[in-house]
């Protein structure tokens, strides 16, 4: 699908709560347009690096609460928890990421939980990778992963959009001559 596809799909699907997948080459402009999205259609919104986590990431901090010992959510796991407002997380470099810590973060897809703590009703997710025929050191998507999105978007370059993009942003028209 050609990036402008590609965006109002992603505001039908964060309005309906239905998690998808990104795929696309490195510049594809899979990481703007959920951030463009998630700013026109007015969700705060986060990017977890899934290519610099670890599968303990996913689990919390170690903490003893109540003489139990408990994982504790930080930084983005508290705002998944906790969000009270429209939230996009979005699962940046999948392919890129560990398997293990593809599975890790996988369980959040599923049953929307953290540690047996449910994950606010107001967040939504999304997922972006690169193939590996990319050579951006992409090994791809463990197949448990890939189910727990509804659909899977392949985004590809467009000339056309390329082109309406930079004249929008004031992109000097000699360079968008060559395109």
């Amino acid at each position: 699908m050609k990036p402008s596809s590609v965006s109002t799909t992603l505001d039908k699907f964060f309005k309906a709560n239905y998690p998808l997948l990104l795929t696309g080459s490195p510049g594809t402009a899979k990481t703007a347009l959920v951030e463009q999205s998630a700013e026109r259609i007015g969700y705060k919104h986060f990017t977890i690096l899934l290519s610099q986590s670890d599968p303990t990431d996913a689990k919390g901090y170690p903490a003893i609460i109540d003489n139990k010992g408990q994982f504790v959510p930080f930084a983005e796991l508290y705002e998944i928890v906790n969000a009270t407002e429209p939230t996009i997380v979005f699962f940046d470099d999948m392919g890129q990421a560990l398997p293990a810590v593809q599975a890790a973060f996988m369980n959040f897809l599923n049953s929307r939980t953290f540690n047996g703590k449910p994950i606010s009703k107001h967040v939504r997710f999304v997922g972006a990778t690169n193939g590996r025929q990319d050579k951006a050191a992409s090994h791809g998507i463990i197949e448990p992963a890939k189910s727990r999105f509804y659909t899977i978007l392949p985004v590809t370059p467009d000339v056309d959009d390329f082109r309406a993009w930079g004249y929008a942003n004031d992109l000097d028209p000699m360079l968008l001559a060559y395109c």
